[in-house]
C-alpha cells in the first residue's frame, strides 16, 4: 500500500482506499491511512458469496445487488476526485 501511496502523490493523482476482502479486522490499514490522510472510501467484504460470483463473472452485478451504497461511494469519490485530477 505505501507503494502505491507514494507513486499517486509522485504522479499527482487524487486516490483513496478501497479494502477488498474486509474481514473486518483492518486496523492496520485504517490506522495507516488515517496518519497518512488518505480516505478509506468502503470496504469489501470477504465472503464466499463474493467469491463464487467473482469466479462465476457475474461479480459486479452480485456487488451491485448487496453492496450497491458501497460501489455508488467508490463512483461518487472516483468522479469527484476524477474531476479535480483533470483540471491540474
Amino acid at each position: 500500500l505505501s507503494l502505491a501511496v507514494d507513486m499517486a502523490r509522485a504522479v499527482g493523482v487524487p486516490f483513496g482506499v478501497v479494502i477488498n476482502r474486509s474481514d473486518g479486522n483492518d486496523h492496520l490499514i485504517a490506522d495507516y491511512c488515517t496518519a497518512e490522510g488518505i480516505a478509506i472510501i468502503t470496504a469489501i467484504p470477504d465472503t464466499r458469496s463474493v467469491a463464487e460470483h467473482y469466479s462465476r463473472g457475474d461479480f459486479i452485478e452480485h456487488l451491485i445487488g448487496l453492496y450497491g451504497d458501497r460501489i455508488q461511494a467508490i463512483l461518487d469519490h472516483a468522479g469527484v476526485h476524477g474531476r479535480e485530477g483533470a483540471k491540474k
